[in-house]
């Protein structure tokens, strides 16, 4: 009879784990599925924060409401985009707007830090030919030497300007490196004898040591196998009068005069 009984409740005790295991597996997805909705109005909440942040720092720039400006910039995200991911020191340096460089120098602002396109503050001020605002950022520690999303560095973005005054400063005030290639391997003096600008070809040339003077890029070929091949004349007569090599072979086996 005991032996009847302890097998009775051994199976009711069985059944009724068995009911309750289904029961907490039913409500588990319940619980998940709250976390992520939970999550998801949290995350929803923030991005609408951001962005009304983002808009009265605009608004502020615009206005040029330095003071507004700087609270904002100290309570918020200094380096969140505001218009067409850029930043508010990549417009500054756009649009010429010195003010608002010295105000983020105040809160230690990285003048190096690229944004979500990968630029600098500095890349847009030789864009935009902003000679100015180029000198400044320098003062502030900004580095000539951060290659573009395009491969391309400074240097080669100014030798494409109508203007030497940009590739000027970067040379002299900046001292940008010379040396630095774009994705073909060219360096800036390669781009300015490929642009045909005597007037860059010259201020890179007053900065040109040996080493840029003869540098190989592209199909191993130098800045004079280039003014040759381009039948530049003046860039043939600046390169050699600066002593360039005329026996430096290219890949294909050919010197410069060959």
């Amino acid at each position: 009879m005991r032996s009847f009984l302890s097998s009775h409740a051994e199976m009711r005790l069985r059944r009724t784990l068995g009911e309750s295991g289904p029961q907490q597996q039913q409500y588990q997805p319940m619980s998940s599925g709250l976390m992520d909705l939970r999550s998801l109005l949290q995350q929803r909440s923030k991005q609408s924060t951001d962005e009304s942040e983002q808009s009265l720092l605009l608004e502020a720039y615009r206005r040029r409401d330095a003071d507004q400006l700087e609270r904002l910039l100290v309570s918020g995200d200094p380096y969140a985009p505001v218009l067409s991911g850029r930043t508010i020191a990549d417009l500054a340096a756009a649009e010429d707007q010195i003010w608002v460089l010295d105000r983020l120098e105040k809160i230690g602002y990285d003048f190096n830090r690229v944004n979500q396109q990968g630029m600098t503050p500095l890349h847009y001020a030789v864009e935009e030919g902003r000679l100015n605002v180029l000198l400044k950022l320098k003062a502030l520690g900004a580095d000539p030497n951060v290659p573009l999303p395009s491969g391309d560095y400074p240097l080669h973005r100014a030798c494409a300007q109508d203007k030497t005054s940009v590739l000027e400063a970067l040379l002299t005030d900046c001292q940008a490196d010379q040396s630095v290639r774009d994705r073909q391997g060219n360096t800036a003096l390669h781009r300015a004898i490929l642009e045909e600008s005597s007037p860059h070809i010259l201020a890179l040339l007053r900065c040109s040591d040996e080493a840029a003077l003869n540098a190989q890029g592209h199909e191993g070929r130098t800045p004079l196998h280039l003014a040759v091949a381009n039948q530049n004349r003046l860039a043939m007569k600046l390169l050699l009068e600066r002593g360039a090599f005329v026996d430096l072979p290219a890949d294909n086996g050919r010197t410069a005069i060959d």
